[in-house]
């Protein structure tokens, strides 16, 4: 193959790469204003919310539940061997969760999970979401609590995949070095004609 053909296939690797990085944006950006909804599908009767973090204590947090439109409760939470649990009845529809660090409360980075449960006690589906609780603001303080968020950009607890980018990366560097050996095929070629 020629060099002109080998840098033609790095660029069009590259350019691949690159492109696929971004257009799969990340489920879960930094800034993001709070928890995304979850979907709860037919047949929810019941639903779990565990946070896993050993050692959370169910007055750190608040959590809030609303569903299909209707108005939020405040999700009792009690503490498990791994951190705290909390159900409730709901149908399908849309759940959003707030959660709030308590007043004093420190910083906390739990595990999310929340799982929609059917008549009979059958996981319909559970999803796992790592947090960014940030502390509470002080007792003595009337500033309001800032809502937990998902920790990073989520992609990685949300899908169970890479990062986008890190694909794109990678893209790169195979790229760059198909493009290198390329060259350097192309190089000894010319060089092993020249001494024929």
């Amino acid at each position: 193959m020629h060099v002109r053909n080998w840098s033609r296939v790095a660029v069009l690797v590259a350019s691949l790469a690159l492109a696929l990085g971004l257009a799969a944006p990340s489920a879960h950006a930094a800034d993001a204003p709070g928890i995304d909804p979850f979907a709860l599908p037919a047949q929810t009767t019941t639903v779990w919310i565990e946070f896993e973090q050993a050692g959370l204590a169910p007055a750190a947090l608040t959590v809030r539940a609303t569903h299909e439109g209707a108005a939020a409760h405040t999700v009792a939470m009690s503490a498990t061997t791994f951190g705290l649990h909390g159900e409730f009845a709901a149908g399908p529809g849309l759940l959003v969760l707030e959660v709030l660090p308590t007043r004093g409360s420190r910083a906390a980075s739990p595990d999310l999970v929340v799982v929609a449960l059917d008549a009979s006690g059958g996981v319909l589906t559970s999803t796992n979401l790592r947090l960014s609780v940030p502390a509470g603001p002080a007792a003595d303080s009337d500033d309001p609590p800032q809502p937990a968020k998902p920790a990073g950009d989520g992609s990685l607890a949300k899908s169970g995949g890479i990062d986008p980018w890190w694909i794109a990366c990678i893209g790169l560097v195979l790229a760059a070095l198909g493009a290198v050996v390329g060259v350097a095929r192309a190089a000894a070629g010319k060089r092993t004609e020249a001494k024929r």
